[in-house]
């Protein structure tokens, strides 16, 4: 009579992968994934995506956050190398210029928006603290063409005509 332990006791015992299993294995997952790479590559020139069509969308979304940002602002003030765009007095969001790249930060994160582009704010008068009228964005682009984004600023319409109040130039 068998005892019925000695075989529960081999149950338990894994099986192990001999070497050709494994090489066979790792063949087939290789030749899995260069399929899948290459089905990505024909995808994406089968639907027309290319690095060009991605810089357009980066420069559309670049775009639409500084539409964002400009509208939602009750006033941008110059600060060094920064551009503070304030909400209810309170700065909430900031644009880093330097070396040509313009940075948007929030919450100690930054994100590039514009990799080479000359930026020029036009300002209400020179001094600490300078209100900004409009920002200027020139990007060069394919072909040599320079692009030039205007962004004016949101209140800067009613800012305006209460400096031109304050400073007599209404000739009021």
């Amino acid at each position: 009579m068998q005892s019925s332990g000695h075989s529960s006791a081999c149950s338990g015992i894994l099986r192990a992968s001999t070497l050709p299993e494994l090489l066979v294995a790792m063949v087939l997952s290789g030749l899995v994934l260069f399929f899948a790479y290459e089905g990505a590559g024909l995808l994406q020139r089968r639907l027309g995506v290319s690095r060009q069509d991605t810089g357009k969308w980066q420069l559309m979304r670049s775009h639409a956050v500084m539409e964002r940002l400009v509208r939602q602002a009750d006033s941008i003030r110059v600060s060094g190398p920064l551009l503070l765009f304030y909400s209810d007095g309170i700065p909430s969001d900031t644009l880093a210029v330097s070396g040509g790249s313009v940075v948007y930060r929030k919450d100690g994160s930054g994100e590039v928006l514009f990799g080479s582009a000359a930026v020029a704010a036009e300002r209400y008068a020179s001094g600490p603290g300078e209100l900004v009228k409009a920002l200027d964005i020139s990007l060069q682009v394919a072909g040599g063409d320079t692009l030039r984004l205007h962004y004016l600023a949101g209140a800067s319409g009613y800012i305006e005509a209460l400096y031109r109040l304050n400073t007599g130039q209404d000739g009021i």
